[in-house]
């Protein structure tokens, strides 16, 4: 249906900042916009693009924020294998230098 994933993307921009919206406000504050079209392109629609414009604002308006949380879970556990360590200093207290 969509020529391009830009396309796509700019005919929803307003149903995902909607929904994207309503998922900071009620579950996740820290939430990112770019996470949460990732999770729609790369997940959800991974396999099958929605066939309609119509149906992918169904889909948006309908993305479950459990699948949000596993999507979000897996991602840092895969990017977080490129860091060490040491790394994390900073988060557990420890200062460089």
């Amino acid at each position: 249906m969509f020529k391009k994933k830009s396309q796509m993307h700019e005919e929803l921009s307003l149903t995902i900042s909607l929904k994207f919206n309503q998922i900071q406000r009620e579950s996740l504050p820290h939430l990112e916009l770019d996470h949460f079209i990732d999770y729609l392109f790369n997940i959800k629609w991974k396999k099958v693009e929605p066939q309609s414009l119509s149906q992918a604002v169904i889909e948006i308006m309908n993305t479950d924020v459990e699948h949000m949380v596993k999507y979000l879970s897996t991602d840092a556990i895969v990017s977080s294998k490129q860091y060490s360590l040491s790394d994390f200093d900073e988060l557990f207290g420890k200062k460089n230098g």
